[in-house]
């Protein structure tokens, strides 16, 4: 999942005093955006490989420098480009 999608849902469903449980993290996406957004997180998974790509994208958030795309409003496509 890209993180500008898990940020958008970590903004909806939960508040900064809330906790984000994620119980098969990955590379950490959603832990990443929790804490990017001021909530607590806790992450598992059977795969240390990726808690260790977790576990540097979450040096990389904490040094400000993990990448990211940047947010902007939702294009749609034309109704003419429908149509065709």
């Amino acid at each position: 999942m890209p993180l500008e999608l898990a940020s958008r849902l970590i903004l909806m469903a939960s508040k900064p005093d809330h906790l984000v449980c994620d119980p098969f993290a990955g590379t950490g996406t959603t832990v990443v955006a929790a804490v990017k957004h001021g909530r607590s997180a806790a992450g598992a998974d059977l795969c240390l490989d990726y808690l260790g790509l977790a576990s540097g994208r979450l040096q990389q958030l904490s040094h400000g420098v993990l990448p990211e795309r940047p947010w902007g409003p939702t294009q749609r496509p034309q109704a003419t480009t429908l149509l065709r």
